[in-house]
């Protein structure tokens, strides 16, 4: 019951968003089609002179911010919020067995990745694909294997709790 109640919230908040695009998007072919307008109206030298006006701003910014960078030695970021995780106090057997789940699927994938890889390496045509990617990526297999056995320990480990 609690799936059906979830996926009808899925569908509920997706059409939500489908109609706020919406609305977002006719907002802005209106603002566009009013500042076209208002273009539209100006003579031909005023759209000239704002045209260079912007120009020359945003050029001479670029210009400050190259100059700034190298004659101080230091480029300077935008300060970015990175997003973490919210603690939650969850229920130590769904939490195990949620992790089961999703350490299964993830080694499934794995598993199916290098039986693809392999396959690939074994067929004559593959062979020159399987080349490519791997000179691409070295050590990809290996790693591959790294994380299978790591899954697989993992999942023992979580099957003994």
């Amino acid at each position: 019951m609690a799936a059906k109640h979830g996926k009808g919230a899925g569908r509920t908040q997706d059409r939500i968003a489908r109609q706020l695009v919406d609305r977002c998007l006719r907002l802005q072919a209106r603002c566009a089609r009013w500042m076209g307008q208002k273009v539209n109206s100006l003579p031909k030298r005023t759209k000239l002179a704002f045209f260079m006006l912007f120009a020359g701003m945003a050029g001479g910014y670029s210009i400050y911010r190259i100059a700034d960078g190298i004659l101080t030695g230091q480029a300077s970021v935008l300060p970015v919020a990175i997003a973490q995780e919210r603690p939650s106090v969850r229920n130590p057997r769904v939490m195990a067995s949620s992790d089961s789940l999703l350490a299964t699927a993830a080694c499934q994938r794995i598993r199916r990745f290098r039986i693809r890889m392999d396959s690939l390496e074994n067929s004559p045509t593959g062979k020159r694909i399987f080349d490519s990617i791997t000179a691409a990526r070295p050590g990809l297999m290996d790693s591959v294997l790294f994380i299978e056995k790591k899954l697989r320990e993992n999942t023992h480990q979580l099957r003994a709790k």
